[in-house]
């Protein structure tokens, strides 16, 4: 270590050489030592030995500034700069640091770039976009990496609503606790979206804070719209389908992956389609099964051969209502229970045909062999009528008990004869006074009063008439309003209402009175 003030004092011989040397050594071990130097001059060195730092003098004399630790003030590089190595472009810089770079995308015009191993073109440039932003990548390529980057890193990496991050690639996500993976947090304040988007459609996969369900969404578009909501998941395990499911298979499970207790499908027949509702017992086996098709319901019990099968409604509380099944020795049996599932009775059709009841004390026979009558096709006695071939009744008499009458006659049955034509048919009246006609006398009027206009066809009247009227001849007939003890022809004096229907002249009493007899003939 030497220091020196740098001035060399009057001296003779030894004296004066020995401060010379004293000068040089300071000035060649750049006044190095533990202290700064006693006097000192701006642009002087000294070399701290203490902390093993080469400093300068500042230029107003008043600090000192480390040349090796840290640089201070403004240093000014001349550009380029080329750090030179040797590859097989030799004389090309291994790094280039370069300023007023116009061309965008070029070789050679990199702000800052290094060259690949072996090669004069650049592996990783800064180049210059025209705008002052720095582009990544061989004229302006994207960023490419030979080789796997790890290390651990805590920083994040940012980008704004303009921007995207795109992989061309494939994205393998390999996190080092169970409990880690792909994480996408909230888009706005209530949802994390991750989009997949095809060449005409959009899916969303949505996490909504407000119902906390996992939404399935289709028909958006990406930045702008989630679409329309498809099914929805929520924490409780419940799976909500907007409009149906379409599945193979439906299964129900004691809970995840656990043993089958219910399956619900459809199958493929020679006979056509058929829908199959199952369950199942403990061990995963199939033991009852529901069966739907175009023509059939069917419920098998499928693991043994039960001695019964139940058909029941049940209440809500659980009370049986309804029981229909098959019984060894009753046959089919209909059985109806109270809203406290107490027998109230049941029917049952045996299988020789008999029908049994029970009301709920008793059992009685309602129909058996003994008291249930023989059909038959002819009118026998004491036996269920039958059709024949042809659908006809065949009987010896038709009796009615019930004693109201009709009102109004639409039809009456009528037979044509007692022989091989013996239908009964409807007839209507007027066919019936038809035949009739000539058989049965006509109406005869029993009325008394002195203003009746209608008489029953064939009834006969004395009637004042003007001048001759011959024989079978219309008259109009009406009341004589004057003298209430005869009938005048229209348009006579006192004259006043005619009486209903058609009536012709039947001749006359005397030539001179012009008193005839009239005759309702319609």
């Amino acid at each position: 270590m030497a220091q020196h003030d740098q001035i060399i004092a009057d001296a003779a011989g030894l004296a004066f050489r020995n401060d010379i040397n004293a000068a040089l050594a300071a000035l060649f071990s750049s006044s190095s030592g533990a202290a700064e130097p006693t006097v000192k001059a701006a642009g002087q060195l000294w070399f701290n030995s203490s902390s093993g730092v080469l400093q300068v003098r500042n230029s107003a004399n008043t600090a000192w500034q480390s040349l090796t630790g840290s640089l201070g003030g403004s240093i000014t590089v001349s550009s380029p700069m080329t750090f030179t190595g040797t590859s097989a472009g030799v004389g090309t810089g291994l790094i280039a640091v370069q300023d007023a770079r116009t061309t965008v995308g070029e070789e050679g015009n990199a702000v800052f770039a290094i060259n690949k191993q072996n090669s004069a073109t650049h592996g990783l440039m800064l180049g210059n976009d025209g705008n002052g932003a720095a582009l990544i990548g061989n004229n302006n390529a994207a960023l490419r990496f030979g080789k796997w980057v790890s290390g651990v890193f805590t920083e994040y990496l940012n980008m704004n609503t303009s921007g995207a991050f795109e992989l061309s690639g494939g994205l393998v996500i390999d996190p080092p606790s169970a409990v880690m993976g792909l994480q996408i947090g909230q888009s706005d304040a209530h949802s994390g979206r991750l989009f997949l988007t095809s060449t005409s459609l959009s899916w969303a996969l949505v996490a909504w804070d407000t119902d906390q369900a996992l939404t399935i969404t289709s028909g958006g578009t990406y930045g702008t719209s989630t679409g329309t909501t498809r099914a929805k998941f929520y924490p409780t395990g419940v799976l909500s389908v907007g409009s149906y499911m379409d599945a193979l298979s439906f299964q129900v499970s004691a809970g995840f992956n656990g043993v089958r207790r219910g399956l619900f499908q459809a199958k493929t027949t020679a006979g056509g389609g058929v829908a199959y509702v199952q369950s199942f017992d403990d061990t995963g086996t199939i033991d009852a099964q529901l069966e739907l098709s175009n023509t059939t319901l069917n419920f098998r019990q499928l693991t043994n051969q039960p001695t019964t099968q139940v058909f029941r409604m049940t209440e809500a509380d659980g009370q049986r209502r309804l029981d229909m099944y098959w019984d060894a020795n009753y046959g089919l049996v209909i059985y109806a229970r109270d809203t406290l599932g107490a027998a109230i009775g049941y029917i049952a059709i045996r299988a020789t045909g008999e029908l049994v009841f029970y009301n709920g004390t008793t059992t009685a026979d309602v129909l058996t062999a003994a008291n249930y009558p023989a059909a038959s096709m002819t009118s026998t006695g004491n036996s269920v009528a039958q059709r024949d071939a042809m659908g006809d009744i065949h009987a010896r008499l038709f009796r009615s008990e019930y004693d109201p009458t009709n009102s109004t006659i639409g039809f009456i049955m009528t037979q044509v004869d007692t022989v091989s034509n013996n239908y009964i048919r409807p007839s209507t009246p007027a066919q019936v006074a038809a035949v009739l006609d000539g058989l049965v006398g006509a109406e005869v009027y029993t009325g008394t009063s002195t203003t009746n206009t209608s008489f029953p066809i064939g009834s006969m009247v004395a009637t004042h008439c003007t001048g001759v009227k011959a024989r079978n001849s219309t008259v109009i007939v009406c009341i004589d309003t004057v003298n209430s003890q005869r009938f005048i022809e229209t348009g006579m004096s006192g004259a006043g209402a005619a009486l209903a229907g058609t009536w012709r002249a039947r001749g006359k009493t005397d030539e001179g009175e012009h008193i005839y007899l009239l005759q309702r003939a319609a």
